[in-house]
């Protein structure tokens, strides 16, 4: 999971747990239909050293599951 942290965010050091809330639509000809929520989950991740990037005000990273873990995802339908 490619990620741009907060400006004055210092990209995390271990493991740790994320979750990731994404919105999912899909457009046909110029209509655009939300299909909902994609919550995104991995119990057990790390940033990727070699992906720490400067970039203008904020730093780059790439975070990926580690430890055998998996990163699962979950549609949640629009209310």
């Amino acid at each position: 999971v490619h990620t741009c942290l907060n400006p004055g965010v210092s990209a995390p050091e271990g493991k740790f747990a994320i979750a990731y809330y994404s919105e999912l639509s899909v457009t046909v000809n110029s209509t655009t239909i939300p299909l909902g929520t994609i919550l995104m989950h991995c119990p057990i991740a790390e940033v990727d050293p070699v992906s720490v990037k400067q970039h203008d005000d904020h730093i780059d990273c790439s975070i990926q599951p580690v430890d055998s873990a998996v990163i699962t995802a979950r549609l949640t339908r629009p209310e």
